[in-house]
């Protein structure tokens, strides 16, 4: 079970792909909750070693509207001008009030979601509030204006509903949902299981476990994520995670010990498989352990 990523990405320079940082979020109409959603971002104080100002480009956009940031200089240009220099002031591409920030496109004010463009001083950074008023796919890209700036920072996409991301706020009715649906079946099984519990074969021993432990399993992924959503990523919720991890480990290893012996026959065409049963076993113990690890690699 690989871990949900939460709403607070890391924003830096050292790496390319580190400048921009991208989640869906949902509106407040789009799936409830009790506060109105919004991305900030925060960069962390650094002041340069000989004290002057040192500023960096930040513009935060729905995806859509990639296309409103920066200017083509020229028809045939390779690439457009984002940021708002001196040059670009002189060229009319943008304003002196302007200086230091991303450059919108003309037409950026009809879009239908607000563009944020703006710089921060990284002596003392402003970290403004980005109100998401409809549902989409939120970015927050960076820029160093001045030369020679290294700068890090947090972006936040908080939705109204709880700290889980857009991606994965779904699973919260989904495990749930399956749940109870197990639950049902399990009900349904436990009554034909003690009518008939003179005639029972030894594999539909087996069946009755799983059922129980899905119950179980399931139950402990919703109430992963719920937590989660409700408190966010702190220690409890890793301890969770963990947890989870072993149990998706378990389920996946039952399956396939209880596959294995029915496709040999057990309980059906043979009662016993022998000493057989004891390398089953051990083999499916063997992918419980390389599961558990596997599943805890991934949940790091």
């Amino acid at each position: 079970m690989r871990k949900p990523l939460l709403g607070l990405l890391a924003l830096d320079n050292s790496k390319d792909y580190n400048r921009q940082q991208c989640s869906g979020m949902y509106s407040k109409k789009g799936w409830g909750g009790d506060i109105n959603p919004y991305v900030q971002t925060t960069i962390e104080k650094a002041p340069p070693p000989d004290d002057q100002d040192a500023f960096v480009s930040l513009v935060v956009f729905e995806f859509r509207d990639e296309d409103l940031i920066g200017v083509w200089p020229s028809p045939d240009a390779p690439e457009k001008e984002y940021i708002c220099t001196q040059p670009n002031i002189d060229k009319k591409f943008c304003n002196s009030t302007q200086l230091g920030a991303f450059i919108l496109s003309p037409n950026a004010s009809d879009s239908r979601n607000p563009i944020l463009s703006y710089k921060a001083n990284l002596k003392d950074p402003e970290a403004p509030l980005y109100h998401v008023e409809r549902t989409g796919y939120y970015c927050v890209s960076s820029a160093p204006f001045s030369d020679g700036v290294q700068y890090k920072g947090k972006v936040e996409f908080r939705n109204a509903y709880g700290n889980l991301p857009a991606a994965q706020i779904a699973k919260l009715p989904f495990y749930a949902g399956i749940t109870i649906v197990y639950a049902v079946i399990g009900i349904f099984w436990g009554f034909l299981y003690a009518q008939n519990r003179h005639d029972i074969l030894p594999v539909q021993n087996y069946i009755t476990a799983i059922i129980v432990f899905l119950i179980a399993e399931q139950l402990m992924t919703w109430g992963f994520y719920d937590y989660q959503n409700n408190h966010g990523s702190n220690a409890l919720a890793k301890v969770l995670l963990i947890i989870v991890s072993i149990l998706n480990a378990g389920r996946n290893s039952f399956s396939f010990f209880l596959l294995l012996i029915v496709c040999m026959g057990y309980g059906v065409v043979k009662p016993t498989l022998g000493k057989t049963m004891v390398y089953v076993r051990f083999l499916a113990l063997a992918h419980f352990v390389f599961g558990v690890i596997y599943a805890i690699t991934q949940a790091r």
